[in-house]
């Protein structure tokens, strides 16, 4: 079957990533006279490469109504070009355009959800925004859910029928990972790691309110502790961290790096790993930092790494809940959160005995399962409507 793939955009983000990494893995699979199409809905800076086999429509930057309006049209255009047997989308925006399109060319939609849905539709017209997104949700042939508790959402939230939805969580390539973490990283090699010694905190993510940078820098600076702090990533928040961290007087302790090609190399040099989020999907971060050994502190957000992480109990207010995986904490409890990096920083054995476990417990989400699951999924979509067309046809 043809297979069109939809996103916003390649710009720096988890669920942009792992659409890349998926794109990769279906590229090799592909025939040659069957070539992946992708559609990338806005021009922006791409941070992550497909392969060259795949062909790539750029559409432009979507501001405002008129515009958006445009860019549709030019999306059904390509769509009556292209006639896809099938598309697979990420992000509402795009996943919204998929499911409409698909209901016009009657191709099959399979549309993915990387984040729980109903906090990140909130804001100004958010019961508009739900409302729409329930209403055309529910017309796709499949719903993929990157974690257990999305699914939740999108069938009590959204009316979703149950056996429309199924579960795909985020991969993790192993092999890749430790190539470029150990690429720059001789002495690691060497058996060297800081894991084992006093080095430095680091976070990683979009500089975005769900990230709760803000929250992170406050409990550090709340811990006392005098090892560095380092956050990985950009975004429009910024400048507004930049003045949190000189109004504490941290700017010789914490450090922004901005986007990094190669994350992996930090994490593998950093000590322990901190998620300060207040929505999350199946947070690749996090999993990309258990797999290079990393202890880890993580909130207890909506919704993967409650998940990841094996927590069973709520968590009560300046508590930190101490599992086989790692540490959480409630969203937005910094002082907690200052307990947790006292914690890990003050005691070496927990803090390596949560690195071992971390290690073992994210061999469980591999690349490869992760893409047998995937074509499975699409296999049977189309066995479910082969047999719809014949039932129908039977009783014509």
């Amino acid at each position: 079957m043809k297979t069109t793939y939809l996103i916003n955009s390649l710009e720096g983000g988890g669920a942009e990533r792992v659409f890349s990494e998926l794109i990769g893995m279906a590229a090799k699979d592909a025939e040659l006279s069957n070539p992946i199409e992708v559609i990338l809905l806005d021009i922006r800076p791409e941070a992550y490469r497909l392969p060259d086999t795949v062909r790539v429509h750029r559409l432009g930057k979507s501001a405002g109504f008129p515009s958006a309006i445009i860019q549709f049209l030019k999306v059904l255009y390509l769509f009556r070009e292209l006639r896809p047997d099938r598309s697979v989308s990420f992000l509402s925006r795009a996943n919204i355009i998929n499911i409409i399109s698909a209901k016009i060319f009657n191709f099959q939609s399979v549309v993915s959800e990387r984040s729980n849905t109903l906090g990140r539709l909130s804001g100004k017209y958010s019961g508009m925004k739900r409302g729409l997104v329930a209403l055309i949700y529910r017309r796709a042939d499949k719903v993929i859910a990157v974690s257990n508790g999305v699914a939740e959402c999108l069938i009590k939230e959204f009316g979703i029928t149950p056996s429309k939805v199924s579960v795909l969580t985020n991969p993790v390539d192993f092999r890749h990972i430790q190539e470029q973490a150990y690429a720059d990283n001789k002495s690691i090699l060497a058996g060297e790691s800081n894991h084992q010694g006093t080095g430095s905190i680091i976070a990683m993510g979009r500089l975005v309110d769900s990230k709760r940078f803000d929250d992170l820098i406050r409990a550090y600076a709340e811990s006392g502790q005098t090892c560095g702090l380092t956050i990985l990533g950009d975004g429009p928040n910024r400048q507004q961290l930049i003045r949190l961290i000189e109004e504490l007087n941290l700017a010789d302790q914490i450090q922004l790096k901005g986007f990094v090609g190669n994350p992996y190399a930090e994490l593998a040099r950093a000590n322990f790993f901190i998620l300060s989020s207040s929505l999350e999907g199946f947070p690749n971060a996090l999993l990309e930092a258990m797999a290079l050994g990393n202890a880890v502190i993580s909130t207890d957000c909506n919704d993967g790494p409650r998940e990841i992480l094996a927590l069973s109990q709520t968590i009560a207010s300046g508590n930190v809940e101490v599992t086989e995986f790692g540490l959480m904490v409630g969203v937005g409890d910094c002082s907690a959160m200052a307990q947790a990096i006292n914690c890990l920083a003050n005691d070496e054995r927990l803090r390596i005995r949560l690195a071992a476990n971390a290690r073992r417990r994210v061999m469980q989400f591999s690349k490869q399962e992760f893409y047998q699951k995937y074509t499975k999924l699409l296999e049977g979509i189309s066995g479910a409507k082969a047999n719809k067309v014949c039932h129908a046809g039977g009783q014509s």
